[in-house]
C-alpha cells in the first residue's frame, strides 16, 4: 500500500535489471514524479544516467533534481537496500488570472473624501499564465472574471457615466467590488477578508444605519452586534471589530506507521507467484505484537469571510487498512491498531494485511529468477529453476524439482521430485533432507538424508545417516557421520564412488584449517628461531647489544611462547572435535544388493578399494580395518 500522499499516483515505469530496480510514480495531475530505487548486492545499483534515459523514454521533459537522485543512489550501500518514494521532479503550475477589482482612487489615510472626488476605478481581469506538466504539455490558466460594480451609499457615476465619484462628503470604503461613502462611519476590511472594523465619533446615525451601510458594502457574515451596541452606548469607536469571519481549519492526512520493513515493488501478486523483490528475510512477529498503527484522516473545516464567501480547505489524504488472514484489529481513541493472531510474517497486498507463517508460491519459484527470503516455511508448488535462491529460517517444501538452484533452510527440506545439478547453487539443510533422487548436486545436511531412488554423481555431506534404500549410490562422494544405507554402491560401469562412514565433514574442513594454521605458525617459529640462534650459540653477545635490540629480542621470545600456546590450543580444539566424532560416529554401511568395483570405502582412517563385485546383503564395518560382513 502506498503512502497517503501517493494514493492518487499511478505507476509510470518499473524497470529491473542486474543493477537493481527503478520505480517511478506520476501524480494524477501529471505535475509530480516520485522515484524509488533498490540495489541487488550493494555494489551494483541503478545510475543517474539510466534513470534519466528511462524517464526520457516515457516522455518526461521536466528537469529532475539530479543532486537528490544521486544522494538516493549513494545510500544503496547494503545488499537488497532500497529507498522510499521521493519527489524528484515537478511541473510548473498554471497561474490563474485575477478577477476584475476596484482600485481605490483616494489617498487619505482615513478615507476622507469630498463631494465629486473620484472614489475607485475598475481594473480589468487578468488572463493568467499557463503551466507545464512533467511531460511538457501546456496546462491552460483560468482567466479572471469581470465582476459587476456595486454602488453603495453616496457612490454614483459622474454625468459622463465613466467615473465613480462621491455624492457627498464623508469617508469612502472599497470592499471587493462594492464602493460606498458614509458621512460618519469609517469602515476598513483586512486584506484576507476575515475582519472588518469601524470607527466613529458621536455619529448622528445609529446601529441600524451602520448595519445597512455594512450590508451595502457586502459585509454580511459574522456581524459583532454586541460590540457595536457597546460602542454606540459609549458614543465612539476606534477600530472596533464590526464583523469577523471564520478562518479555515486544515485537515490532517492519515498517518500510517508500519512496524515491519517494506520495499518498493514488494508483494505484487500475479497468477503464478508472489514476487518479493530484493529484500532481507521477512521478520516474524509474535501473536499480539502490533504490526500497523493507523491514525485516520481528519477532514478540514472550510472558512468564511465577512463578505460571506466560503474559503475551501485542501482535501486530506485518506488511508485504510483491511484486517486479512490471521490479523486482529482494535480501535482506541480513533486510532486503529493491527496485530497478528499467530506468530508469523506480515504481508501487505494492496491495503489488506495478512500474517502468514508459510510463504506459498502457487507455481514455479520466481520465473524471472532471484531470491525468496522468509523467516517461516517456504512452499513451492512447482519447480525451483536454475539461478533461484531460497532462504528459510524453517522448512522448505518443493512440490516439483530443483534445478541448479540454491536452497538454505534452518529446518527440513522436502523435494517431491529430484534435485538436479548445483554447479551454480548449493543445498544447505539444518534438519533432514528428503527427495526422490539427487543428480550431480552438492548438499550439506545437519540431519538425515533420505532418498527414494538414486544418488548420482553428487557430493553429499551429512551429520546424520544417508538412506538410499531403494536405489543406488554411484559417482561423486558421500560422507555421513552416522552411516549409509543403500541398495547398491557403484554401478555396472564401475564409476568411481567414494563413501565415507563415521566421519564429521565439518571436522574434515576444520582439519584443513588446522593444518594450514599449524603450518603458518611453524613457519613463523622457524623464522624466529633463526633470528635468535646467534644469541643461543654466543650468549656473551647479549652483554654488548643495544636497548633497542634487547627489546626486539624480548618480543621475539615472547612471540615464540605465544606460538607454542596457539599450536597447543589448535591441537586441543581438533582433539575435542575428534572425540565428538568418535562418540557420535557410526562406522557402518548397509548394502542390500551389492557393491560394484570402483567403490572406495573409508572409515576409521582406513580405506578400501573394491576391485571385485560383492553380492549383498552385506554390512561394511570397521574393526581396525574395513571389513565386509555378508548376510
Amino acid at each position: 500500500m502506498l503512502e497517503p500522499r501517493l494514493a492518487n499516483c499511478r505507476l509510470l515505469l518499473s524497470h529491473s535489471d542486474g543493477a537493481g530496480d527503478t520505480h517511478v510514480l506520476v501524480s494524477e495531475d501529471r505535475m509530480s514524479l516520485y522515484l524509488a530505487v533498490s540495489s541487488v548486492d550493494g555494489r551494483k545499483r541503478p545510475t543517474l544516467r539510466s534513470i534519466k534515459t528511462l524517464l526520457a523514454e516515457k516522455g518526461v521533459v521536466a528537469k529532475i533534481d539530479e543532486h537528490l537522485v544521486e544522494s538516493m543512489l549513494a545510500g544503496l550501500l547494503e545488499p537488497f537496500s532500497a529507498t522510499s518514494y521521493t519527489k524528484i521532479a515537478a511541473g510548473v503550475a498554471p497561474v490563474d488570472g485575477e478577477n476584475s477589482r476596484l482600485q481605490p482612487c483616494f489617498t487619505t489615510p482615513d478615507g476622507a473624501v469630498k463631494q465629486g472626488d473620484e472614489l475607485a476605478a475598475m481594473l480589468a481581469p487578468g488572463e493568467g499564465r499557463f503551466g507545464v506538466d512533467v511531460f511538457g504539455e501546456h496546462i491552460p490558466a483560468r482567466p479572471g472574471e469581470a465582476l459587476e460594480i456595486r454602488l453603495g451609499e453616496n457612490a454614483v457615476y459622474d454625468e459622463a457615466g465613466e467615473r465613480i465619484v462621491a455624492a457627498a462628503d464623508g469617508y469612502a470604503a472599497v470592499v471587493g467590488n462594492a464602493v460606498a461613502v458614509s458621512p460618519c462611519f469609517r469602515v476598513t476590511v483586512d486584506a484576507d477578508g476575515y475582519r472588518a472594523t469601524v470607527s466613529f465619533d458621536h455619529p448622528e446615525a445609529g446601529l441600524p444605519e451602520l448595519l445597512r451601510y455594512l450590508g451595502g458594502l457586502g459585509i454580511v457574515f459574522g456581524i459583532s452586534q454586541e460590540a457595536l451596541k457597546q460602542a454606540f452606548a459609549q458614543g465612539e469607536a476606534a477600530g472596533v471589530v464590526a464583523a469577523e469571519g471564520v478562518k479555515p481549519v486544515p485537515g490532517q492526512d492519515a498517518e500510517i506507521e508500519f512496524r515491519f520493513a517494506r520495499r518498493p515493488g514488494w508483494q505484487t501478486i500475479d497468477a503464478q507467484h508472489w514476487k518479493l523483490q530484493h529484500q532481507n528475510p521477512l521478520a516474524m512477529f509474535d501473536a499480539g505484537e502490533r504490526l500497523v498503527v493507523l491514525k485516520p484522516a481528519v477532514p478540514g473545516k472550510p472558512g468564511k469571510t465577512v463578505l460571506g464567501t466560503e474559503v475551501p480547505v485542501a482535501p486530506v489524504h485518506r488511508a485504510a487498512i483491511v484486517a486479512g488472514k490471521n490479523v486482529a484489529q482494535e480501535t482506541v481513541d480513533g486510532v486503529q491498531a493491527f496485530s497478528g493472531k499467530i506468530r508469523g510474517a506480515p504481508i501487505l497486498h494492496g491495503n489488506t494485511l495478512d500474517v502468514v507463517d508459510e510463504y506459498v508460491v502457487e507455481g514455479d519459484a520466481r520465473p524471472d529468477g532471484g531470491e525468496i527470503r522468509f523467516a517461516g516455511n517456504v512452499v513451492i508448488r512447482g519447480d525451483v529453476a536454475s539461478g533461484d535462491v531460497i532462504y528459510s529460517d524453517r522448512d522448505i517444501v518443493v512440490k516439483g524439482a530443483v534445478y541448479d538452484a540454491t536452497l538454505h533452510a534452518k529446518g527440513n527440506i522436502v523435494v517431491d521430485s529430484g534435485i538436479h545439478g548445483a554447479k551454480a547453487g548449493k543445498v544447505v539443510c539444518g534438519g533432514n533432507l528428503t527427495a526422490k533422487y539427487l543428480d550431480d548436486c552438492c548438499i550439506e545436511v545437519a540431519g538425515d538424508v533420505v532418498i527414494a531412488n538414486e544418488i548420482i554423481a553428487s557430493h553429499v555431506y551429512c551429520l546424520g545417516v544417508v538412506r538410499c534404500g531403494n536405489g543406488s549410490i554411484y559417482g561423486g562422494e558421500v560422507v555421513a557421520l552416522k552411516g549409509v544405507e543403500a541398495k547398491h554402491l557403484g554401478n555396472a560401469s564401475y564409476m568411481k564412488t567414494r563413501v565415507v562412514a563415521g566421519r564429521d565433514y565439518t571436522l574434515l574442513r576444520e582439519l584443513k584449517q588446522h593444518d594450514h594454521q599449524k603450518n603458518a605458525l611453524n613457519a613463523e617459529r622457524v623464522k624466529i628461531n633463526d633470528q635468535v640462534q646467534q644469541y643461543k650459540v654466543h650468549p656473551e653477545v647479549l652483554a654488548h647489544i643495544s636497548a633497542t635490540q634487547r627489546q626486539e629480542l624480548r618480543g621475539l621470545l615472547l612471540r615464540l611462547t605465544e606460538i607454542a600456546k596457539q599450536m597447543e590450543e589448535a591441537d586441543a580444539r581438533f582433539h575435542e572435535g575428534k572425540q565428538r566424532e568418535l562418540a557420535a560416529g557410526v562406522r557402518e554401511i548397509l548394502v542390500r544388493k551389492g557393491v560394484y568395483p570402483g567403490v572406495y570405502v573409508e572409515m576409521g582412517g582406513a580405506c578400501l578399494e573394491v576391485r571385485e563385485e560383492v553380492a549383498g546383503p552385506v554390512k561394511i564395518a570397521f574393526d581396525g580395518k574395513v571389513t565386509f560382513i555378508r548376510g
